[in-house]
């Protein structure tokens, strides 16, 4: 990983590959710019050497495998599609809102084709 990460190969990573790097490879939903965050609150100058990078690396590995056994962290699918639902249906009821919104400022809150 470590060499996908280094893109111009100089044996060091800077805290943007670091972001890409880390993004791109691992599917992460964190923004470049946490992900930078992330980088310097590792305390490592500017650049990580690849022997850095491993005890990095496992730091994060240890801290997800604990995290992974802990109750507080797990969702079910069950609760994963209920809150996708939670999630489409204040759209829907906002996208209302706003439809009738629109309607009340644009038709007088007359209905179409009402005379």
């Amino acid at each position: 990983m470590y060499s996908t990460i280094d893109k111009d190969r100089n044996g060091e990573i800077t805290k943007e590959e670091f972001a890409t790097g880390l993004r791109s490879n691992l599917h992460l939903w964190i923004t470049e710019e946490d992900l930078i965050k992330v980088f310097d609150s590792l305390d490592v100058g500017e650049t990580i050497d690849i022997y850095e990078f491993k005890d990095i690396m496992a730091g994060f590995s240890n801290k997800y495998n604990h995290a992974a056994k802990d109750d507080n962290y797990i969702v079910t699918k069950s609760q994963f599609l209920n809150a996708c639902v939670d999630i489409c249906g204040a759209v829907e009821r906002r996208d209302l809102a706003l439809g009738m919104k629109y309607f009340v400022q644009n038709a007088g809150g007359n209905a179409v084709g009402a005379e």
